[in-house]
C-alpha cells in the first residue's frame, strides 16, 4: 500500500468474510476455521492446542474492500449484515 492509497478498516463480519475469501484463494492445505464471537470479534482456534487466537482489525485498500461493504464492521461500521461461522471447506 502506498501512502496515497485510501484504506478501509475491516472488523467483525466484514473481516470474517475477507479472511474466508482470502484463505480460500490461497488454498494452502490448512483447514483454518474462523468464528465471529458474540461480541463481534473474529477469532480462530489453533488446530493442535485448540487455543483461541483473536484477529485484530485489518487495513485493506478501499478498492479491494468494496466486496465487504454490506457487512457489519466495514470501516468500523456497527450496522450492516452479520455473518455466522465461516470455515475453510475440506478439499
Amino acid at each position: 500500500m502506498t501512502t496515497r492509497q485510501k484504506v478501509v478498516i475491516l472488523a467483525g463480519a466484514a473481516l470474517l468474510y475477507y479472511l474466508y475469501k482470502h484463505h480460500k484463494q490461497q488454498q494452502n492445505g490448512q483447514q483454518v476455521q474462523y468464528y465471529l464471537s458474540k461480541n463481534g470479534r473474529v477469532y480462530y482456534r489453533d488446530p493442535q492446542t485448540h487455543q483461541a487466537h483473536w484477529v485484530t482489525p485489518v487495513q485493506v485498500p478501499e478498492s479491494e474492500a468494496q466486496d465487504y461493504s454490506q457487512y457489519q464492521g466495514y470501516n468500523n461500521q456497527p450496522t450492516g449484515q452479520s455473518y455466522g461461522t465461516v470455515s475453510e471447506p475440506n478439499g
